[in-house]
């Protein structure tokens, strides 16, 4: 795992360590934003003085993290080789609030800046994929080959006044630039990779439909309570103005007669509710082909005008799947 700490001192003479990059996101995935109970720490820039191995060993074990780690110094002269830390020079002063103080000698950077770091080098899609998720209550980082359930790390406003405070405001950096689009609320990688083929511009492969809502709550009448067996339903991609939803059904999620019993259950009641239910399943996001039909068919429900597609537009989108959909592959055109 790919892991950065930054050492620091803080109020001028204790020295601590500062964990960033998939080492803070590890940290957080597990710890409640919500519940954080933490200081912002004030400290913005780094010190003179290299890491050691026992402070390392000391982070590491305080908050049960991996590994090697990647470490920032301030100097070329600080990089040492380590079995338990690789160094890299920082290149940029803190902000205020870039950090959370987590004991006493232990700062962990916030999400928000955690996501500039990891986007950092990334295309506009996979920033923006890392955004969703960030944004999200899911996380695909550290557990591989598996999704966990977890409250969302940061908000998209957080994220762009981060970006604010770290940016010029016509940044070309691909990180500040693909929070245009992301939204809040994405409960799992295909919804966001759903989202992105949809709502990203023609020039990076997608279709510019008009952003939904992702997993809004949908309030139910007593009825359709009684249809539904829930108080109210989630819709996956929600456009509420024109009462549309969009679910994906995956192979695992969605199986079995129970299963399949209680999904029908619930476009029943999103249907007696007045809202139009369109059902995507993973085989029709395995083709290009299919992903356009359906592209198409929410442009005339949402009244959008699709731009014509070209020969390069077809080996965008084909580029693009390959990017946020883990089963593509991207063979050319």
């Amino acid at each position: 795992m790919r892991d950065t700490f930054v050492t620091l001192y803080r109020y001028g003479w204790l020295m601590v360590i500062a964990i960033g990059y998939k080492s803070a996101y590890q940290y957080w995935d597990k710890a409640n934003p919500r519940q954080r109970g933490l200081a912002f720490a004030s400290t913005r820039s780094i010190p003179i003085k290299p890491y050691s191995e026992v402070e390392i060993r000391d982070a590491c074990s305080a908050l049960l993290l991996d590994v090697p780690v990647d470490v920032i110094v301030s100097s070329p002269n600080h990089r040492h080789a380590s079995n338990k830390a690789r160094a890299h020079l920082a290149s940029k002063r803190f902000n205020k609030g870039d950090f959370y103080s987590c004991g006493t000698d232990i700062l962990v950077a916030a999400p928000e800046l955690c996501y500039f770091q990891l986007a950092r080098g990334l295309s506009i899609p996979k920033a923006a994929l890392l955004a969703l998720e960030m944004c999200g209550g899911f996380s695909t980082q550290h557990i591989l080959g598996r999704v966990i359930e977890r409250e969302p790390l940061t908000s998209i406003d957080r994220l762009r006044k981060c970006a604010k405070r770290r940016y010029a405001k016509n940044s070309e950096s691909s990180a500040y630039r693909a929070l245009r689009w992301v939204v809040d609320g994405s409960m799992s990688p295909m919804e966001s990779a759903l989202f992105l083929a949809l709502c990203l511009p023609p020039r990076y492969g997608g279709f510019s439909i008009p952003f939904p809502e992702l997993n809004v709550r949908i309030e139910l009448s007593e009825q359709l309570m009684r249809m539904a067996h829930k108080h109210h339903l989630k819709g996956d991609l929600v456009w509420r103005k024109e009462r549309l939803v969009v679910e994906y059904n995956s192979d695992q999620e969605h199986t079995g007669g129970l299963r399949i019993a209680q999904d029908a259950r619930r476009i029943n009641a999103l249907k007696h509710a007045g809202y139009n239910t369109i059902v995507v399943t993973k085989r029709q996001l395995q083709e290009a082909e299919d992903i356009a039909l359906l592209a198409q068919q929410l442009a005339r429900i949402l009244g959008k005008r699709l731009a014509p597609s070209e020969t390069r537009q077809y080996a965008l989108r084909h580029k693009l799947y390959a990017e946020i959909f883990p089963w593509w592959t991207y063979v050319g055109i």
